[in-house]
């Protein structure tokens, strides 16, 4: 059972004990309202819990709209445009179903279609690893609520990007050419994303590449030419 199960399960068990009618009642308390108030917090649990698996099988058609290219194809200046005004959503909405349905996969979905996982934990929760969050941080903000859960990925966030900052401006290239203009020594630190887009170091020019053994081929060639 998932953390989110559980959640829901405690509700469910608080409904039963209520209205059930316990000792607890007495003392005063209006039995009435606390029935109705168990009643409408399983009720409400229960309808949210609908609308994560609604998510999951929206989740499952966006996947395929992005698999065909259904943007493009419908003539959408983009995915994010075609699913809110399909949906009829804010674009905050549809870009958050656009994000997460590239991002997970089929057995996710089929989970949260079931309703095992919540739709709104797995989209923080790979938000959260996108900043570079560990499992056992991610662990523990199973346990927060959602509001804390942002103010975590916010601070995560903000240090991914001051160490890109820093990576940033320590970044350079510097050409030092010989002494006699005939060559130019290069060096440098890029970042990841930069040094990727580099081409592959090119052969050494206007010399021959030559293996090892072709060297000692070569040098031994050279001492019995000279004996």
């Amino acid at each position: 059972m998932s953390g989110y199960q559980k959640q829901r399960q405690n509700v469910y068990d608080r409904t039963k004990q209520l209205l059930a009618g316990g000792d607890f009642l007495s003392g005063g308390f209006d039995e009435h309202r606390w029935k109705e108030t168990a009643k409408a917090e399983a009720g409400l649990t229960r309808a949210q819990a609908g609308v994560s698996r609604s998510r999951g099988d929206q989740l499952y058609w966006i996947q395929s709209l992005l698999r065909f290219d259904g943007a493009a194809r419908t003539g959408y200046a983009s995915k994010i445009d075609l699913v809110a005004g399909m949906m009829d959503v804010h674009r905050t909405t549809a870009k958050n179903l656009v994000y997460l349905a590239a991002r997970v996969g089929g057995r996710t979905i089929r989970d949260i279609r079931s309703g095992r996982l919540s739709y709104v934990r797995v989209l923080e929760e790979t938000r959260l690893r996108e900043a570079g969050a560990t499992p056992e941080q991610i662990e523990h903000t199973r346990r927060l609520d959602l509001g804390r859960v942002k103010r975590f990925w916010q601070k995560l966030r903000k240090m991914t990007r001051t160490d890109e900052r820093r990576i940033f401006d320590g970044q350079y290239i510097s050409f030092q050419p010989s002494l006699d203009g005939d060559h130019y020594r290069v060096t440098g630190q890029l970042g990841r994303l930069r040094g990727r887009d580099l081409p592959p170091s090119p052969p050494t020019a206007g010399r021959p590449h030559h293996s090892p053994r072709h060297k000692q081929q070569r040098a031994g060639s050279g001492r019995g030419g000279a004996v």
